[in-house]
């Protein structure tokens, strides 16, 4: 009797495997050859038969053991990839040809339960190919998504800083012919129940002959990710922050400073050398920077073994020899070295501001630009109130708020002069009383509490007026002094005596104030 083995969703190759099973057609033939020898070894023949017949059944259920049924895994495969389906079927089916021939191999006799544990180890085997084929048709439709998705990207930034390293070619090229993105070929092994991949670039000269044909193993393979480039630069800032030498803006710090420009050049040197030692213990490291980052061409000299900290010129670990190490360490010093600030000296420290003082400063400040205000107003009015200016820069003339007129009695006495008095507003004064008898002319300060008040006499001097009108805005004695006795030698229209700190801006157009 035979059977098929069925396909699964179609998968399984055509013709269908026979497959002889159970045996009954060899018990047939046994039993007429019993009825032959029937009459002289009956005995024997039973025996013998009974002995047959216990082979068979234990054939039959090591077959039943070992056999291994494609449709659960045809199922799972057909759910785990999109990519290469019938590829993985047909691998799939190779092993289930090998399964079947195994279960043949069985039936004929060739195998007998002494085999049973090798049998077994067999199908362990089988499984495990299995198994790990439907895990890879999942890994590699992921894989070959992400590597396509961001070949673009990686591309762009290939040998870049914290891009892909183009140093490892061959890794790259397979990934390449894996995704389909190359000519070449992608074969799957399984030994011993573990799988691998061998490459092939189909003539173009794209993997080297170390890596071409060999096997790889395929969860490493999977796994494995482009070294990148490393980041010297940025690792290098970071640096310089960590020691305090620059900000997170790249700026020189008062730390940096306050060591002097030899100090803070050692310094950066003794960061410099720490990168270069630390890179120099990485194989991919120091290559990477030496060709992809530093731009140099000549190869590296390597040392047997790392160093131990002993060999002069090499801190331990270094793989470098004492003449690559030096080069490295060079180019190192000569690249890093651009992107150092300069150095700066540390400026004069500043007595630091309480808020009393704050407070202080901008009260002063605000009552000298008062004062200074003022002092344009006066020198813009001084002629409506009466006053001038001769050409020394001193002020000319007395002042006379009051005029002597008659009265309804026909009296004389003295009144308030209407065009003095608005000239007296405008620079932000008012008149209080006047004395009908003396002139006594008192004024004070429009809106200002306190008592500011000033008295004028009539024909009071000019230089006077404007000392009594300052110290009444706040001014200092000195400053009042300075303003109302000014004076200008040069004839530059620019008071020379202003040494208190009031402005003289104001005289800068000196034709609007003559």
């Amino acid at each position: 009797m035979a059977v098929e083995v069925q396909q699964a969703k179609s998968t399984y190759r055509q013709p269908a495997t026979v497959i002889e099973t159970r045996g009954e057609g060899l018990i047939e033939g046994i039993q007429k050859a019993s009825e032959v020898f029937g009459n002289t070894l009956g005995s024997l023949v039973t025996l013998q038969n009974a002995k047959l017949k216990k082979t068979l059944d234990e054939n039959n259920a090591m077959m039943d053991s070992i056999a291994i049924d494609p449709e659960e895994y045809l199922k799972r495969l057909e759910e785990s990839t999109d990519y290469e389906k019938q590829a993985f079927f047909n691998q799939a089916n190779d092993i289930f040809d090998e399964n079947t021939r195994l279960t043949l191999a069985i039936e004929k006799g060739l195998y007998d339960r002494d085999d049973y544990r090798m049998l077994m180890g067999k199908r362990t085997e089988q499984i495990s190919a299995l198994n790990q084929l439907i895990g890879l048709a999942s890994s590699e439709d992921m894989v070959k998504k992400a590597w396509i998705e961001n070949r673009e990207e990686a591309i762009k930034n290939a040998t870049t800083q914290g891009g892909d390293s183009m140093l490892t070619s061959d890794f790259i090229n397979a990934r390449n012919i894996f995704a389909k993105g190359m000519p070449g070929s992608v074969e799957r092994v399984f030994k011993n129940g573990i799988a691998y991949y061998k490459f092939n670039d189909d003539g173009t000269n794209k993997l080297s002959p170390e890596y071409k044909n060999k096997l790889h193993k395929a969860e490493t393979f999977l796994s494995g990710v482009v070294p990148k480039v490393p980041q010297l630069n940025k690792d290098f800032d970071k640096l310089l922050q960590s020691q305090e030498l620059v900000d997170k803006n790249g700026r020189l710090t008062e730390t940096a400073k306050k060591l002097g420009k030899k100090g803070y050049q050692q310094r950066v040197g003794d960061i410099i050398g720490s990168i270069s030692a630390t890179y120099a213990k990485d194989r991919h490291a120091t290559n990477s920077t030496w060709l992809e980052i530093l731009g140099e061409k000549d190869e590296l000299q390597y040392s047997i073994g790392r160093s131990t900290g002993k060999a002069n010129g090499r801190p331990a670990g270094i793989l470098l020899s004492l003449d690559g190490y030096s080069k490295f360490n060079g180019s190192m010093e000569k690249f890093l070295r651009q992107y150092v600030p300069l150095y700066q000296a540390p400026e004069e420290e500043k007595e630091k501001e309480t808020a009393g003082d704050r407070g202080r400063r901008i009260k002063e400040t605000d009552r000298k630009d008062r004062l200074n205000a003022f002092m344009e107003l006066f020198e813009q009015r001084k002629t409506r109130l009466g006053l001038g200016k001769n050409k020394g820069g001193v002020f000319t003339g007395t002042i006379n708020l009051a005029e002597k007129v008659k009265n309804d009695k026909g009296e004389d006495e003295f009144q308030i002069k209407s065009d003095q008095e608005k000239a007296l507003n405008d620079i932000g004064f008012q008149i209080i009383n006047v004395d009908p008898n003396l002139g006594m002319t008192t004024i004070a300060l429009q809106g200002e509490k306190g008592d500011t008040r000033i008295d004028i006499a009539n024909n009071m001097a000019a230089n006077d007026f404007a000392r009594e009108l300052m110290m009444a805005k706040g001014a200092k004695e000195k400053e009042a002094r300075e303003f109302a006795e000014q004076f200008d030698l040069d004839g530059d229209g620019i008071p020379d005596n202003f040494e208190s700190g009031l402005s003289t801006d104001i005289y800068l157009d000196a034709a609007n104030f003559k």
